[in-house]
């Protein structure tokens, strides 16, 4: 049996956010299952709740607790008990103009595939630091990037081989990333299109 992950749907006040439907909740389910899994064999059972019916919860909020990162429309972390969870505030998202649904999505496949946070890999990066350390989360890279699912915008995410230096493509669900060889000083590097790398 899988994993269960709660939704809990908090938000009052923001249209759209506060509507969560099972629908939508049914076209996340879809993108775990067939799309998410195929790369990462990786699945939960969600499930929209008004309250948490399992140890991880996925809270939709209107508004920031204290101690939540500023600015953030979401973001996935670990309970003191050391079980994953996630956030995503309403009210952050309609001010960086954020579809409910791909904030939603970003924040359960970054918990999915990364649910500890420790995912780091090395990359070329060209002059001046001939490789960084970035941040392997799954959705960052093409944060501004979705795709459809029934009537549900999710979140685009990247493939396993992304990480991968000199790796054939594609590279993402949505077939957005495109990148090409370059070189600075003799150090290979990579030049996206479409992706933001974090470090």
């Amino acid at each position: 049996m899988q994993p269960i992950l709660s939704i809990v749907n908090n938000a009052q006040f923001f249209a759209g956010w506060a509507s969560l439907s099972h629908s939508n909740v049914n076209d996340f389910q879809t993108q775990i299952d067939r799309d998410f899994a195929a790369k990462y064999f990786i699945s939960v059972d969600l499930q929209l709740t008004k309250y948490p019916i399992s140890p991880m919860v996925l809270t939709i909020q209107d508004y920031p607790d204290p101690g939540d990162p500023i600015g953030a429309v979401g973001y996935h972390g670990l309970t003191p008990a050391g079980v994953p969870f996630a956030k995503v505030f309403a009210s952050i998202g309609l001010k960086d103009q954020a579809t409910n649904t791909v904030a939603i999505t970003h924040e359960i496949l970054e918990m999915l595939a990364n649910p500890f946070g420790r995912n780091k890999f090395l990359y070329p990066g060209g002059e001046p630091f001939p490789w960084r350390l970035f941040d392997g989360e799954v959705c960052d890279p093409v944060a501004k990037q979705h795709y459809a699912i029934g009537d549900t915008d999710v979140a685009d995410f990247v493939w396993p081989n992304f990480w991968t230096f000199g790796s054939a493509g594609p590279w993402d669900q949505s077939g957005a990333v495109f990148a090409t060889v370059t070189s600075a000083l003799g150090v290979p590097a990579l030049r996206w299109t479409n992706v933001t790398l974090s470090s």
